[in-house]
């Protein structure tokens, strides 16, 4: 679960009351048309829901809708009540394939409609919610002469070895000033590889019992400690490049925040009690509560996202 997907970031979800795991099937717009159950785990896998959709997105038939489908037209959450679509910057009736405002870079397309959707092309194109585009090479090196600004919540693409744009997101969406500024630089598309070998040097497999679990979470987790993954363990590294994993990009704290979430799945402590730590981790510094980025960090490592 931590290999991004093409043209869109979701991949499924944890159902909380079962604690399943449900994978999205996608097309080439990222439109999501099955929702399975992850079958290694499970023996009861299989289609739990399924959509046909238009080309401009109004559902032809809905299948075995045993779940709460939030998410289906070129992977947009809908609202159940007005059946539009957000799509970050504005909304979209996908009943008469139009948006309910006008774009808001509507002058860079002079001969159409600003109420058009992706230029009267929907088997083809997407919009990226009308949203800032950052776009980055093979190396993830940086391409700010190609970066597009927009509104709304901002996105990533990077050129993979063969050639197709792989589109992820921020897990702190402040980060993408970074760029602006020149704070960041280029991101490291690899990161993802070396967590094993973070979570191994800190040892967190080799150790047994309950008690000795929690105690050893609790003194090395500490500034220094062997689950100090920003300063013990290295992570920083060239603090101008931000690290991928799956379909987020991470600064160095995040990043940390990822593996350590990662490090307590292994050594068996419930998510609840992990994030219970984080959050007295930071009152015992003298701050109010654990941030968001971070709590996000160590639930997509906790449970392999």
């Amino acid at each position: 679960m931590d290999l991004a997907t093409r043209v869109n970031g979701l991949i499924g979800y944890i159902d909380k009351t079962t604690n399943k795991r449900y994978y999205y099937v996608k097309d080439h717009l990222g439109s999501i048309r099955q929702i399975i159950h992850k079958t290694a785990d499970y023996g009861d896998d299989g289609v739990v829901a399924a959509k046909n959709y238009q080309p401009y997105g109004s559902i032809i038939a809905e299948y075995n809708n045993a779940t709460d489908y939030r998410y289906d037209f070129t992977e947009k959450e809908r609202d159940k009540e007005t059946t539009l679509h957000y799509f970050g910057a504005r909304y979209y009736d996908s009943g008469i394939g139009r948006w309910t405002t006008a774009d808001p870079l509507g002058d860079k397309y002079p001969g159409w409609s600003p109420y058009a959707y992706t230029l009267c092309n929907p088997l083809r194109f997407i919009d990226p919610n009308g949203m800032d585009t950052l776009y980055f090479d093979k190396q993830g090196k940086y391409l700010a002469e190609q970066t597009r600004q927009g509104e709304g919540e901002h996105v990533g693409y990077y050129t993979d070895s063969e050639g197709n744009l792989v589109q992820f997101a921020f897990n702190d969406q402040s980060d993408v000033i970074g760029f602006y500024k020149g704070i960041f630089n280029s991101i490291d598309l690899k990161f993802s590889n070396k967590i094993a070998e973070l979570i191994n040097k800190s040892g967190v497999k080799n150790v047994n019992g309950v008690l000795a679990k929690y105690g050893y979470a609790l003194t090395e987790s500490q500034s220094g400690g062997e689950m100090d993954f920003m300063t013990y363990n290295a992570i920083a590294g060239n603090k101008k490049m931000l690290k991928l994993v799956g379909s987020f990009a991470y600064n160095s704290n995040d990043a940390g925040n990822y593996v350590w979430g990662k490090a307590m799945q292994i050594l068996g402590i419930p998510y609840k009690h992990a994030v219970i730590g984080a959050h007295m981790y930071e009152f015992s510094r003298g701050n109010w509560y654990d941030q968001k980025e971070d709590q996000n960090a160590i639930f997509r490592g906790y449970f392999g996202f």
